[in-house]
């Protein structure tokens, strides 16, 4: 299964230089311009929702179809309030125009209404509902329970009282739980004993659930980052369900379960879907099947018997599709990879280059489809102009770093990467952001590729490269419209699945960080200890747009070692609420099926 990579104890590389701060003219950054949208709650349109630029008096409201219309500038944060829903910020970019809305209800202030002067029994789906909301709430192998109102002895430490500097479960519980003893430590393993379970001559210690997962032996190998909530359960009434192994009692560790982790046996890697009875019933669509719902003008292109009738047919679409971006980006690709006419496509991008090269989302469309087939040079020039447009942006950084090291120009690359760091180190970025250990792995890992080249010409021996932490397969998504929702499933050989969810309603507070620093990126790693096909399907949720997204992933073989290979794929997102095959891995991390 695949897990995310969270930052740990990676050595970040800071070089003395000097500061390049990229601002935009003032003039140019408040420009105004109308945006639109309709709001709804998924289902139906919401009237009478508020819809204000923060912080300040501007402010309309949708109407009874839930179409509403504000003026806004760049970097202005339109804030959408409405009795029982919860809020949702967004930030206006250079690109935004459209901004259609799903609200969604606000279980908190529900309760408040609820529970008040009464107390009721609640049902597992009010708890489910309830989990992400509420502290108190924990997620055992035999559903959810509310230390409120259980009726046992429940203590529990939720996410923001977690110290992430702890070096495991072991030290994170000892002297925060009451009657709880912490027997052994973080390197060769331990136990927990909590006082009253068993007897003062004969104590027993504590089992473990893990979203789930039952274990005798404390698991240290998990991230304490990645912990969300713990609960030590004692009495009988609450463990009896885990029977006479749970006579010491029950320590219930629920996860965010998108952490890179140590396994249970020690493995780097673990696959969280090892944790759950999660197994796939949903066939998601084949590529064959989703090529189904293609624009008509590409299924037209595709039963072309020449390539002289394709560019018959191109000339006779563009009448219609003309002024359509996306239909410029189908049509390369088809003329590009499925024709191989390389000239075609290029001069098909070249004559309506005006439709892309002030929209940044647009550009970095096709710069992915210039990655996919291996074209670095116009891929790289795209992202210089990405640069040009959006240096405020994280992304920019990373993709231009990128895109200067596939074509060989390391010291442009390490530049880049350098005048970032400083970023950080001078604030205009936050230390703690989750895509700095990205940026820093793909720094660390260049320079270990590169190690011999660079030394020759800079003092680059004092870096520090930990490759162990780099070996594997890795996988790094990345998408070009910052606005794109959507879950991916990652299904290991036992058809059990774990799954990334990146929409507002799940993913709100990265989603807001997202768009405040300018990233649209994730990585991954495989875990290799289960042989057979991996799956990787993707749902697309929508952009707030009528619009397509396209989805990047690098797959990483060997990664960290100097038989590193690489392969890029694209996949264009634009059949709504249907889950599909992206691509699939054997036990090697070699893509075996495309699209």
């Amino acid at each position: 299964m695949y897990y995310r990579n969270m930052r740990q104890n990676a050595t970040m590389i800071r070089s003395r230089g000097i500061l390049l701060l990229f601002l935009l003219p003032a003039a140019l950054w408040a420009q105004s311009r109308t945006i639109t949208g309709v709001i709804t709650d998924g289902v139906e349109p919401l009237d009478k929702v508020s819809i204000q630029i923060k912080d300040t008096g501007i402010a309309t409201t949708s109407d009874e179809k839930g179409k509403y219309r504000i003026e806004a500038s760049k970097g202005d944060v339109l804030l959408y309030r409405m009795l029982g829903m919860k809020e949702i910020e967004v930030l206006v970019e250079d690109v935004t125009r459209v901004l259609n809305i799903t609200m969604y209800p606000d279980f908190e202030e529900l309760d408040e209404v609820v529970v008040e002067g009464k107390i009721k029994k609640e049902t597992q789906r009010e708890l489910a509902l309830a989990y992400r909301l509420k502290k108190s709430v924990v997620r055992t192998s035999f559903g959810f329970i509310d230390a409120e109102t259980s009726g046992g002895s429940i203590q529990v430490m939720a996410e923001d009282d977690i110290n992430d500097s702890a070096l495991c479960i072991l030290d994170m519980v000892r002297g925060n739980f009451a009657s709880v003893r912490v027997v052994g430590d973080c390197v060769t393993g331990g136990k927990l004993v909590i006082r009253g379970a068993g007897s003062i001559n004969n104590p027993r210690t504590a089992i473990f659930d893990v979203d789930g997962l039952i274990l005798q032996d404390a698991p240290i190998w998990l991230l304490p980052s990645q912990i969300r909530r713990i609960a030590i359960l004692s009495g009988l009434g609450l463990t009896s369900k885990y029977g006479s192994s749970a006579a010491g009692g029950v320590v219930v560790i629920n996860t965010t379960n998108t952490a890179q982790s140590r396994g249970p046996d020690g493995e780097k890697n673990y696959d969280y879907a090892k944790l759950r009875d999660n197994f796939l019933t949903e066939k998601p669509l084949t590529a064959e099947e989703a090529s189904n719902y293609d624009p008509n003008y590409v299924k037209e292109f595709r039963k072309a018997q020449s390539l002289e009738e394709a560019e018959t047919l191109f000339e006779k679409f563009q009448n219609s599709y003309g002024k359509y971006p996306f239909y410029y980006l189908d049509s390369y690709r088809y003329f590009a990879q499925e024709r191989g006419a390389m000239a075609i496509a290029d001069s098909i991008i070249a004559r309506n280059y005006e439709l892309f090269e002030s929209n940044s989302p647009l550009l970095k469309a096709l710069g992915y489809l210039y990655q996919e087939d291996n074209r670095h040079e116009k891929a790289n020039e795209i992202f210089k102009k990405v640069f040009s447009q959006r240096s405020r942006y994280i992304q920019s950084y990373m993709d231009l770093a990128m895109g200067y090291a596939d074509n060989e120009n390391v010291t442009k690359a390490i530049a880049l990467y350098s005048r970032y760091n400083l970023l950080v180190e001078s604030g205009q970025f936050p230390d703690s952001l989750e895509i700095n250990a990205l940026m820093d792995r793909d720094f660390n890992n260049l320079l270990m590729l590169h190690s011999k080249d660079i030394m020759k010409k800079s003092n680059a021996n004092k870096v520090f490269v930990d490759e162990e932490e780099m070996l594997g397969t890795r996988l790094v998504f990345e998408w070009n419209d910052s606005e794109a929702e959507f879950d991916i499933q990652f299904v290991n050989p036992g058809d059990q699945y774990y799954t990334w969810h990146h929409n507002m309603d799940e993913n709100y507070d990265q989603i807001v960080q997202e768009k405040q620093y300018g990233f649209s990126a994730i990585e991954y790693y495989m875990d290799n200890t289960m042989t057979g096909l991996w799956k990787i399907n993707v749902k697309y949720l929508g952009n707030k747009s009528l619009t397509p997204t396209y989805l990047k992933v690098t797959q990483y073989t060997n990664y960290g070692t100097p038989q590193q290979s690489k392969k890029i794929q694209v996949l264009k997102l634009i059949l709504k609420n249907a889950n599909m095959e992206f691509f699939k891995l054997n036990n090697r991390g070699v893509i075996s099926s495309k699209r």
